[in-house]
């Protein structure tokens, strides 16, 4: 069963893929940062 970050994570991603370019690169981008910029 997938966690709740996990399910999370698929959401975002498909509502990003969803997205025209270019505000999907830069939506892209901006989750990258969040992500590495996050604690664990």
């Amino acid at each position: 069963m997938p966690s709740k970050d996990e399910k999370n994570l698929k959401n975002v991603m498909d509502k990003i893929a969803s997205v025209e370019e270019p505000r999907r690169s830069v939506m892209q981008r901006v989750h990258s940062i969040i992500v590495t910029a996050a604690p664990t």
